[in-house]
């Protein structure tokens, strides 16, 4: 891991992150609107979502439709100006990122965690420039053990539904008629029913009128997708106390990471003061690590400046368009071009050829994850 850079002060760029990242949402939103294509592919219905290992895995592969991402109905909901805890700090945070990776004099600077409360529940978000360690001790609060290890599969926290259907359904915000309402219809019917799932989206949301929204337009868009996921098997079998689910379960997962574009990728992960929680600590914090070092981040594993810089250089290569010209593609001689010319002292008497080959060993060390090694970088 690279020496921590400069470091933001938590409670005053916290509220100025969101700020700006208010004010990003509504306004890249309002610009979709106003130049939407004229007849927009409807979305791929992902009923036929590939079983993934917990909820969140499925629920990212039902939210990837980039289809559903640009109807108007996703995006009236982005430029309402009312504030949102989740998205605003979402869209600050990739704004964040974005300044620091067309600034390569910084890309050795770390920033402060993004961790968003609801109620019981702790949402943190992370990317490149998020300080790894800072981010995993606020995120699990207090001291974390201070191995280095790595756990490439996470926690998942199995939750099962065998009794209390009463007390479940009141915390997913469901009513009794709604079950009454629901009863007997498959999941895929029950999907299609906006009021209960409309209750449904807002008590998840806490507050948030913005995800909210998000969520009932989501919901609207691809009900047979959403049936299909973990979590919408479990809330609609709750929901109507399907009698063939004498213990209905929906697996946990308590983080992962995602592909936001230009911007690279964004980690997310929960964490909560319950009990059961308290035995997965330990290895929610090697998954993190691991999720940093070899999924979000993994040119900070780098130490020393060159290798850091070449590294961030690589990692961002499918996304810098504008290193080649019209037509071409971003290769690795044309980084290693680039890189000689903004940093002439560091490759004082080295053979272009020289620098081309470490890239590639740079490359191919980034992305080897099932032979991580904490602690070593691999090149």
């Amino acid at each position: 891991m690279a020496e921590r850079g400069t470091r933001e002060s938590s409670v005053e760029n916290c509220v100025e992150l969101r700020t700006r990242g208010k004010s990003l949402r509504r306004e890249m939103a309002a610009s979709l609107i106003s130049d939407l294509p004229d007849d927009p592919s409807s979305p791929r219905s992902l009923s036929g979502i590939e079983r993934q290992r917990g909820s969140l895995s499925s629920s990212q592969t039902w939210l990837a439709n980039g289809a559903a991402a640009l109807d108007p109905s996703v995006l009236s909901a982005l430029a309402s100006d009312r504030d949102s805890p989740f998205y605003d700090s979402l869209f600050g945070l990739v704004l964040r990122g974005l300044e620091q990776a067309v600034a390569p004099e910084r890309w050795s600077e770390r920033t402060e965690p993004v961790v968003v409360n609801y109620g019981h529940v702790r949402v943190g978000l992370f990317d490149w420039t998020t300080d790894r360690d800072d981010f995993i001790e606020t995120l699990l609060g207090g001291q974390v053990p201070t191995s280095l290890a790595y756990a490439p599969r996470g926690p998942v926290l199995p939750v099962w539904f065998a009794k209390d259907y009463d007390v479940v359904r009141k915390l997913l915000g469901a009513t009794v008629e709604d079950t009454i309402a629901l009863f007997g219809m498959s999941g895929a019917e029950a999907a299609q029913q906006v009021g209960p799932l409309d209750r449904v989206a807002t008590a998840m949301a806490d507050r948030d009128p913005v995800r909210g929204n998000v969520q009932k337009a989501l919901l609207r868009i691809d009900p047979d997708g959403y049936a299909a996921t973990r979590a919408g098997r479990a809330t609609l079998g709750v929901m109507r106390s399907a009698p063939q689910w004498r213990s209905p379960r929906m697996d946990l997962e308590l983080a992962g990471a995602f592909d936001v574009g230009v911007a690279g990728r964004v980690g997310l992960a929960f964490w909560g003061s319950a009990r059961p929680l308290r035995s997965y600590r330990a290895t929610m914090a090697a998954h993190l690590r691991f999720l940093f070092d070899y999924a979000v981040a993994p040119q900070n594993r780098w130490p020393d400046v060159r290798a850091q810089r070449e590294a961030t250089a690589v990692w961002f290569l499918p996304r810098w368009g504008g290193l080649a010209g019209p037509g071409q593609s971003v290769t690795r001689p044309k980084i290693a071009r680039y890189l000689r010319r903004e940093n002439p002292s560091d490759y004082e008497g080295e053979a272009e050829a020289v620098t081309v080959r470490r890239l590639h060993s740079l490359s191919a060390a980034m992305r080897r994850p099932e032979t991580a090694s904490p602690g070593r970088p691999g090149v």
